[in-house]
């Protein structure tokens, strides 16, 4: 037999090309197992997240719904025409105020229940007038629920901003004055750098617990951001009182401490705190203003094409 009969050993090209066969064969079959497979995990997360997503839409709408409910009662309790009953007045302004401290101004109601409170004087709803010491029971208890939530907000800011606290001595010497000091407030991650705050304080009210307040705030430079004058008192929660700064800042003024001193009835040791945050953190009544939202779009679309530049 002659070596052209023979038969002819494949090349090189032949043999890769008779293995790459095999490979797709290989292929197509683990494509046609496996792809459905992944299709089915796939649909399984999807369905997945949208159970989810639906379930917690479902929640959602049930808390709203149950705390519109309780909202509608609590205020219709709290003003309503046909309420007297002081001491359930003061309970429905307690589960308000711990269930909606960060959405609503407060401070109105509390005075408008403290007014009543020291404004009662017939007896209602078979309910006898209330002695003093009754008087002081309810207001210690709306001025405890009220340095409550501001504390537990305070603290909260204090996380995520800047703080600073100052102490103010009223004698009878200084009672009439007006005292004042400045703070410096950390810079943090704002852009303006440490800010001074002056603070000035006059007209401290024992009795209310109260004093008038001037907040100057400014720039190393000596730029002005705010002038604000206020009354401060342990009804104001920073969340929801607070003054706006450029740059969608916030500063916030608390009452952390009104004491009168033990052996000098006429004098007072008043402690406030000043928080520095942004208004990220500020409460859901505290939305920003439409220029700031176009400078966050704006520098968030800066930030996004400066990542994907080559």
């Amino acid at each position: 037999m002659s070596s052209g009969d023979s038969k002819k050993e494949p090349n090189s090209w032949e043999k890769a090309d008779i293995v790459l066969k095999a490979i797709s064969a290989i292929g197509i079959g683990f494509l046609g197992i496996a792809g459905p497979m992944f299709l089915d995990r796939a649909q399984k997360r999807d369905a997945d997240a949208r159970l989810y997503a639906e379930l917690m839409s479902r929640r959602e709408d049930a808390e709203s719904g149950l705390r519109k409910d309780m909202f509608s009662k609590i205020i219709d309790s709290i003003v309503g025409p046909e309420t007297n009953d002081l001491d359930k007045k003061v309970l429905d302004l307690e589960l308000l105020t711990y269930n909606f401290h960060e959405s609503l101004n407060l401070k109105p109601l509390f005075e408008h229940v403290m007014r009543e409170i020291d404004e009662q004087s017939v007896p209602t709803n078979a309910q006898p007038v209330p002695t003093n010491a009754q008087r002081d029971a309810l207001r210690h208890r709306l001025e405890k629920v009220a340095r409550e939530i501001a504390g537990k907000q305070a603290a909260s800011l204090a996380t995520v901003g800047q703080v600073a606290r100052v102490d103010f001595y009223f004698d009878c010497c200084t009672i009439a004055a007006t005292l004042d000091t400045n703070i410096v407030l950390p810079a943090g991650k704002s852009q303006f750098g440490p800010l001074i705050a002056q603070v000035t304080l006059s007209d401290p009210d024992s009795a209310r617990r109260t004093v008038r307040v001037h907040l100057q705030i400014r720039t190393r430079a000596q730029k002005t951001l705010s002038d604000q004058k206020f009354e401060l008192s342990y009804l104001d929660f920073p969340m929801i009182d607070n003054t706006r700064l450029p740059g969608d800042e916030r500063c916030a003024a608390v009452l952390e401490g009104f004491v009168q001193e033990e052996d000098v009835p006429t004098a007072y040791n008043v402690q406030v705190s000043l928080l520095r945050f942004a208004g990220l953190y500020a409460g859901l009544r505290d939305q920003p203003y439409y220029d700031e939202i176009r400078s966050r779009l704006g520098a968030q679309s800066a930030r996004l094409e400066a990542a994907g530049a080559p």
